[in-house]
């Protein structure tokens, strides 16, 4: 398996941009999305960031319910793609870390994807919210400051 540096984490934000035609990082998105497949990339997401997808697809993507579920499918289909299902443990790891750290805006979906990167050596993550930035990673979408 090639190393994490190699692999590219899609965060909802990532998805969201992916998926939202009218978004202002789609076509930045679509293209780092389609270059890592073109690359062979292992893309690794997680069942917490589908679920966060599904309950904000619709809202910010301007999709419809049934466009959203054609996303997820689209999701599934990608080559090398892989979806890591968040464990009870990992979970309750993970709030313990949220609760260590009072100062951050963190959700747990996003403390789990922290959690999954750093256990595979993860380092790029095709997000744009700011909070893999903070918490040590390369974030794709970021507009810099």
């Amino acid at each position: 398996m090639p190393g994490g540096k190699h692999i590219l984490f899609v965060d909802t934000s990532g998805w969201i941009e992916v998926f939202g035609k009218d978004l202002p990082f789609h076509r930045q998105a679509r293209e780092i999305l389609a270059q890592a497949v073109e690359q062979g990339r292992p893309i690794i997401t997680t069942n917490y960031v589908i679920t966060e997808f599904i309950g904000n697809g619709c809202k910010k993507c301007h999709l419809t319910r049934e466009g959203l579920f054609k996303a997820i499918s689209e999701i599934r289909k990608f080559r090398k793609i892989e979806i890591v299902h968040i464990s009870t443990e990992i979970h309750n790891e993970e709030i313990v870390y949220l609760r260590n750290r009072l100062d951050k805006t963190w959700s747990l979906v996003d403390a789990t994807s922290f959690h999954v990167m750093r256990e595979r050596g993860i380092t790029e993550a095709l997000a744009k919210d700011g909070h893999f930035m903070q918490a040590g990673f390369i974030e794709r979408l970021h507009t810099p400051s």
